[in-house]
Order: structure tokens, then sequence, then C-alpha cells
């Protein structure tokens, strides 16, 4: 939802930004998570359509009641309701990383910095950054290798250093970081 609600626009109160999602589960990225995206852009496509409508009602009635015409009213509505708001425009800016292992989570996470750039230059700057989730394969690992007690300490300072370079990332770019 928050992907989602990141590409609303900035006259409807969003942020009109991009959003990244790294996907280590692959729930994102089977038909499933698709499916959700797509009802959760419908939705607020939906939402955000029948709101200007209300708008626009509101409007001709009180045109109506100031003894005045309609002809206002067009303009109002292309104003109002953005034909170009749509549940493609919405998914086009939720860019989805799908990550196999924790090698491919790092190299992701770690060249990031150079897509954010790309995004900003394009006018497209990415508002949030979801991981899901964040701890996955190091679990994965951890359980492969669970006699070894030195991996947890491994395991320790890696997410520490992931952390700080989120918290890095989330001030220069100007972005949420939401880790599940």
């Amino acid at each position: 939802q928050l992907c989602v609600d990141a590409r609303l626009p900035g006259q409807y109160g969003g942020v009109e930004g991009c959003a990244v999602v790294i996907d280590a589960e692959g729930s994102w990225s089977d038909a499933g998570g698709v499916d959700r995206l797509w009802s959760m852009a419908s939705a607020l496509v939906d939402h955000v359509k029948s709101s200007a409508l209300r708008k626009i009602e509101a409007n001709k009635a009180k045109e109506i009641a100031n003894g005045g015409d309609n002809t206002k009213t067009t303009t109002i509505s292309e104003q109002l309701v953005p034909t170009w708001f749509t549940p493609e425009y919405i998914l086009d800016g939720i860019h989805i990383f799908r990550v196999h292992d924790l090698a491919s989570q790092t190299c992701t996470l770690y060249n990031l910095p150079q897509f954010l750039h790309e995004q900003d230059e394009k006018g497209k700057p990415v508002k949030i950054l979801v991981i899901d989730s964040l701890a996955f394969h190091y679990r994965v690992a951890s359980s492969i290798n669970s006699g070894n007690k030195g991996n947890f300490l491994s395991t320790t300072t890696s997410l520490t250093r992931m952390a700080a370079f989120l918290q890095e990332l989330a001030s220069e770019f100007d972005l949420a970081v939401v880790a599940v």
C-alpha cells in the first residue's frame, strides 16, 4: 500500500514519487503479489476519481445556487480528473528487484544509489524503499550453518552495517525506508 500511495500526485496530497522494492521472499514477484498491487492501484485510482467528481458536483451546485451557469465546470473537470492517473501509471513507478540469495541482496542494495540518481535525473524520484525481508537470506544462511557460533556475530555485524547504509541512503535521497 505504501508503494502505491507513493505514486499519488501532489495535488491530492501525495509525494508523486516512485517506489523500489527489494523482494527477498518472492511474494511481490509472484502472480499473487502482482494481482494485489493491481488491485490496490485500481482502488486508489477509483478513489481519486470519485473524490474529484464529488468536488465537481459541489462546484456545479455552488454555481447554480449563485445563479451562474456551469461553463466553468468543464475546466474544473479537466483539472480535477487527471486522465493520466491510471493503474498502469502507478505500477510503472514501482520497481521490484527480486533477489534470490544474500549476495544478490547485498549487491542490489549497495548499487541502489546509482539507480536512485538515474531516477532523479529522469524527474522520477524514488520516495520509498521497501525491503521484504531484510533478514530472510540471513536466516536461511544461519540455518545452513547453525553449528557455527561465529556466524551469529557476522550476521549481526552485517545487519548493523546494512542499517547504517540504509539510514545514509534515506538521508541522501530524501526517501522513506521500510525494512520488513
